[in-house]
């Protein structure tokens, strides 16, 4: 039901008719949107890349497929506890990995910002 929902998401009330919605599928974006979109999903891949592949599968269930600790122990036929504990840890250092990336991120541009001010 819930990946249903993921999939069909609903207008959203708030928004005024004619107001360019980015979370709608299908919908254009700007080619600055879109590019920045590309490059969100880029440090996706890379962040999830340095995670070991025990949590990076429990990472994912959880955070891109919205399961509890409880389905994905029993999609994995895994213990609740052990899968729990793996969620702690890769969100751990997923979060640090993330930090790090925009960490370096402000200084190259940092670094750019420098050059052009020569």
């Amino acid at each position: 039901m819930r990946r249903t929902l993921r999939r069909k998401p609903a207008l959203d009330a708030s928004a005024a008719p004619g107001e360019d919605l980015e979370a709608m599928p299908g919908e254009r974006q700007s080619p600055d949107a879109s590019a920045e979109q590309a490059e969100r999903v880029r440090l996706l891949h890379r962040l999830l890349a340095q995670l070991d592949d025990d949590k990076r599968e429990v990472f994912v269930l959880a955070e891109l497929e919205g399961l509890t600790a409880i389905e994905i122990a029993e999609a994995l036929e895994s213990n609740p506890n052990t899968i729990a504990s793996r969620l702690r840890a890769a969100r751990r250092e997923f979060e640090a990995a993330l930090e790090r990336a925009t960490r370096e991120d402000e200084a190259l541009e940092g670094g750019v910002e420098a050059r052009r001010a020569r």
